[in-house]
């Protein structure tokens, strides 16, 4: 065999086995991410919600996480139940692209981006002990790294809007030192001043799945890239 050709399908064998390799690694299960804030200043304070970006304080590295992630789970942890808006025995967490409030803690109209998700459960918030991790859950919905989302609490389940957001409630929630979450922020009732007490982040827990791909789409392409090869090299 004239060496030419002999080096074109040693070359030939090596991309088969690396598409393969690849083909493989996309039926890899998705990696579970957790993103926390648990600085505790031993405070509560009544809240509407936080925003954060999912890969800031991750417990897996950076790299480690897809460009995108389905959200599963919320935590944050109870206050004074007695503290809070009215009608919070049905209380669900929305999560949105945008949200804001005054200096005065109140919601700034036009400020309520487009909804991303609604827990699929609610919580009755005027009962639920002080230090309750009140937990709510989500059905996979898309959320994109590097960029804050914010979770709001609701008494109802339909997405509240620019011009309408009366649902939006307060509620008091455990908090942590003044912004140890650098990916977001906590939204007092109280208001909003940047520093001090009233910057003091929500103590959450959000778990995450990275994204990966599906095992009858990765394999196929990564097969007929190397058929590919094969012809090439022939």
């Amino acid at each position: 065999m004239p060496f030419a050709s002999l080096v074109r399908r040693v070359a030939a064998s090596s991309l088969v086995f690396t598409l393969a390799a690849f083909a493989l690694a996309g039926s890899a299960s998705a990696i579970p991410v957790q993103t926390v804030q648990n600085v505790s200043s031993g405070d509560a304070a009544p809240v509407w919600g936080q925003s954060l970006t999912i890969n800031v304080g991750a417990t897996v590295p950076d790299a480690l996480i897809t460009p995108t992630v389905a959200l599963d789970f919320v935590g944050f942890r109870t206050g004074d139940p007695g503290i809070g808006s009215a009608s919070r025995s049905t209380v669900f967490l929305h999560v949105y692209t945008d949200f804001d409030i005054d200096l005065l803690g109140a919601v700034v109209p036009g400020s309520i981006g487009s909804p991303v998700a609604v827990s699929s459960n609610s919580l009755d918030l005027e009962v639920l002990a002080p230090g309750t991790d009140a937990s709510w859950f989500f059905g996979g919905e898309l959320l994109q790294k590097d960029i804050p989302y914010f979770y709001v609490m609701a008494n109802s389940a339909t997405p509240a809007t620019s011009s309408v957001f009366s649902q939006l409630v307060f509620s008091d929630m455990e908090v942590g030192e003044p912004n140890p979450h650098a990916g977001g922020q906590a939204y007092h009732e109280a208001g909003d001043m940047g520093g001090g007490p009233l910057s003091q982040d929500v103590y959450f827990r959000v778990v995450t799945q990275t994204v990966v791909p599906e095992p009858g789409t990765a394999l196929p392409l990564g097969l007929g890239l190397a058929g590919l090869a094969r012809r090439r090299a022939a």
